[in-house]
């Protein structure tokens, strides 16, 4: 059809190592030459464009996913932690325990004074002592879980806005893509014809002509010979 007609005269080559693409149309009218090239210029223009923001939406939506995704989970980290603070309350708890250990063990060292150490007061002191060391022996892993928590908030929330970032990124390139592909030069109807060369037909007409003079005289020539032998 029209297309198969078009694409006979169409020749696209790439220009050095650039990405400039020369189109040339070649057919018996300049002008008309010049318009389609330009046509098809512009069309793969609008084409490349309408890819690139396919290709931009599927992105986007891409983005948007991933960014509502690490938000979730961030919103579940900050809620395990939230959890863990209220269940162990760890904040202010070592410091006191410390020291009221160290008034027990005071007020031991005060019973033995007065008691042997299977006196009632002396092993209700050493009761609460263990009770107390138990406890704080405890605090370390608490303290451990705690910060394995604010590990995952910290990673959760530097996730979140990566993500974040890529999808406000991507709509920001919006506003660039037009100009991605543009017609630097548009074409020109051709002052002379392209094709025939008419410089080169002619010279290459003048060598076959001298050729083919040559070839008729030295047949003649020959001719000649024949006849006065005979």
């Amino acid at each position: 059809g029209k297309v198969r007609t078009l694409s006979r005269g169409l020749e696209i080559e790439k220009t050095g190592y650039t990405n400039i693409l020369r189109l040339s149309y070649s057919g018996p009218d300049p002008r008309e030459c010049a318009r389609i090239v330009n046509m098809i210029a512009l069309v793969y223009r609008d084409r490349a464009l309408l890819a690139r923001s396919g290709e931009l939406e599927r992105l986007q939506k891409f983005y948007l996913q991933e960014m509502e995704r690490e938000e979730r989970r961030l919103i579940e980290a900050e809620r395990a932690y939230q959890v863990f603070q209220e269940r162990v309350r760890i904040t202010g708890v070592r410091e006191p325990l410390v020291k009221r250990l160290s008034d027990l063990r005071v007020e031991r060292q005060q019973f033995l004074r007065q008691f042997q150490p299977v006196h009632p007061k002396v092993a209700k002191v050493d009761g609460e002592i263990a009770a107390l060391e138990k406890e704080i022996a405890d605090l370390p892993r608490s303290d451990l879980e705690e910060a394995r928590f604010k590990r995952e908030v910290n990673a959760a929330q530097a996730r979140a806005a990566q993500a974040s970032g890529k999808y406000y990124d991507s709509i920001n390139t919006e506003g660039t893509m037009i100009g991605t592909t543009e017609i630097v030069s548009p074409a020109q109807a051709p002052r002379e014809p392209v094709r025939p060369i008419l410089s080169l037909n002619l010279m290459i007409g003048g060598f076959a002509g001298l050729f083919l003079g040559f070839l008729g005289a030295l047949v003649l020539i020959l001719l000649f010979l024949f006849i006065v032998k005979r």
